[in-house]
């Protein structure tokens, strides 16, 4: 991470937010997958950087050799995790260590907040079936936002099974927001205490790339929440054989900070042709007053995965 005070005149010096294991052998592998890093700053001096972190036994559903096993294996949890840190005056200082928990013995887990911990399961290296279609390892990444009140907001993508991750019912979106996001002599560290993970996305298809956005409503108490995916649910007519063969944009919102959101919606007019190598990944959203926008990678002049025209869309509700 870098940061500026100067209205980008000039950057401060790099700090390291998280490391993994030293990389060895003959490709620059890590025993402990770190990726997707995202960050948001508060209404006051608060700061939260989160990234997905692929535990002690790395990125263990390696597909067709891509990514390689770590060098130094151990026995696959298939289990991510959702890790922070957090800051207390404008990310001057963050709390915690650069170094994983388990860098030492017994293991210190004070170092780095989870928003989500032993969440099963990874997704796969390509969306399925017989991983055909774009890569999809980056739907886990975080997506994260702070409201206006100080509340941390996250969205990511998980695997429902290890055994299904190449079926129809592919990745589910995943939420959890922070219960605390004022240090206390009890919870000193902002953001270490998170809501269960809560499922906004799921049913027939994968549910990926999530992104979340958060919205000040001057007549409401609470903040509007805005959480936007790729859907591959308009796939299921099409037949066993072309499962995730096409997608869709869609997304929900809350009125109620989080506590509950409204029925998914679709977003986009029409459907995009699953591409054979990448359809972004990732999502863009930002919200301003009575305004959602959303943006996406689409695909709907392409009619082969193996002939991508993609563009950069965007609209808002």
């Amino acid at each position: 991470m870098t940061r500026y005070s100067n209205y980008g005149s000039t950057f401060g010096s790099l700090t390291t937010l998280a490391t993994s294991p030293v990389c060895t052998g003959p490709y620059p592998l890590s025993n402990r997958v770190l990726q997707g890093p995202t960050i948001a700053g508060g209404p006051g001096a608060q700061v939260l950087a989160c990234w997905f972190d692929a535990g002690k036994d790395g990125y263990s559903t390696a597909v067709q050799g891509m990514p390689p096993v770590p060098p130094t294996p151990v026995a696959p949890l298939n289990k991510l995790n959702i890790a922070c840190r957090s800051s207390n005056d404008r990310d001057l200082t963050f709390a915690g260590s650069a170094n994983p928990p388990e860098s030492v013995t017994p293991p210190d887990y004070t170092r780095w907040i989870y928003a989500a911990k032993d969440v099963a399961s990874e997704r796969p290296y390509f969306l399925g079936p017989s991983g055909l279609y774009f890569y999809t390892g980056a739907g886990q990444f975080p997506s994260l936002t702070i409201d206006h009140l100080g509340t941390a907001h996250a969205v990511f993508s998980y695997a429902p099974s290890p055994l299904n991750r190449f079926k129809s019912d592919a990745a589910n979106v995943a939420y959890v927001k922070s219960t605390g996001s004022t240090p206390t002599l009890l919870l000193p560290t902002l953001y270490s205490k998170w809501s269960a993970k809560a499922v906004l996305a799921t049913g027939v298809g994968a549910q990926l790339f999530p992104t979340i956005a958060s919205q000040h409503v001057n007549e409401s108490g609470k903040p509007y929440l805005y959480v936007g995916w790729i859907d591959t649910a308009a796939s299921s007519t099409l037949g066993a054989a072309n499962a995730n063969a096409v997608y869709d944009c869609r997304f929900r919102y809350s009125t109620t900070g989080g506590k509950s959101f409204a029925k998914a919606e679709i977003y986009t007019d029409h459907a995009s042709a699953s591409d054979f190598w990448s359809i972004g990944n990732t999502l863009g959203a930002t919200a301003g007053p009575g305004i959602f926008h959303l943006s996406w990678t689409d695909n709907r002049t392409s009619f082969s995965k193996m002939v991508p025209r993609e563009h950069i869309c965007a609209d808002r509700e």
